[in-house]
């Protein structure tokens, strides 16, 4: 028999996971100058008091939207014990996230925003490119060097996988050019790893 009545409460992650998908539909098609928080709570079916309780402002919303599109563990996975094999689909993974067009979105905003704000471009930088590049730098040291093609520094290799895999289409359609092309990316990235390193 169905329940009636009032439904149960969303807890506290549903709840920021709802208003952050409202939040960035509206700040990606609008800005953030564009949006109101009352516009966010009317479209997540909340109150403004609900999204206040949450955030203290609009601009730390946005600050927090941005940050956690950065949770480079939704894109990890379980461990592989060949560290080639692992920078290989590390280097897929990370590829396929930086390229979405989720990502491209963010990216734009958080540029376009971070006129106003150092600390959303500093986190930017921090929790999206620094986390990242830090986690293949550790997965390339695991790398013996009798399995190195190349005899460079981790740092420069991790430089030229991104560059590889990512860069030139991010910069292109971050600017608004061409979207990428993921599964072709993701090929050349492979492929990057396989022209440095003996499977």
């Amino acid at each position: 028999m169905a329940r009636l009545g009032r439904p149960l409460a969303m807890d506290l992650e549903e709840r920021r996971e709802k208003i952050f998908a409202v939040a960035e539909r509206l700040f990606c098609a609008e800005g953030s100058r564009g949006v109101s928080m009352a516009q966010i709570a009317a479209g997540a079916g909340m109150s403004k008091r609900t999204i206040y309780d949450m955030f203290d402002s609009k601009e730390a919303l946005l600050g927090e939207l941005i940050v956690a599109s950065y949770d480079w563990s939704a894109i990890e996975g379980p461990q592989i014990a060949d560290p080639v094999a692992r920078l290989r689909r590390d280097v897929r993974r990370v590829t396929e996230h930086a390229l979405s067009q989720r990502h491209i979105n963010l990216c734009r905003l958080a540029i376009a925003e971070s006129i106003d704000q150092q600390t959303m471009a500093r986190g930017f930088l921090e929790n999206g490119i620094a986390k990242s590049r830090a986690a293949m730098i550790d997965t390339l040291s695991a790398i013996p060097s009798a399995r190195r093609r190349v005899d460079l520094p981790e740092p420069v290799l991790a430089s030229m996988l991104f560059g590889a895999s990512s860069a030139v289409c991010l910069m292109t359609a971050m600017m608004g050019g061409a979207m990428p092309d993921l599964e072709a990316q993701s090929r050349i990235a492979e492929s990057a790893v396989d022209a440095l390193f003996v499977s």
